[in-house]
């Protein structure tokens, strides 16, 4: 099975090891730690789609 890292896009396999974030909308993948710090969480395309949706 291959992963993407969210931060910088790159592809892994689940026998490489990885970092992950676990939140209640869902499981975010990272090739390395200084990926995962450098993300900004939460993702701007989760505020734009909850903006929209909102009434």
């Amino acid at each position: 099975m291959m992963l993407t890292c969210v931060a910088c896009g790159k592809t892994f396999t689940r026998d490489d090891p990885v970092t992950i974030h676990l939140s209640d909308d869902g499981m975010y993948f990272f090739c390395t730690k200084e990926c995962k710090q450098n993300w900004l969480y939460p993702p701007e395309e989760a505020k734009d789609s909850e903006a929209t949706l909102s009434p």
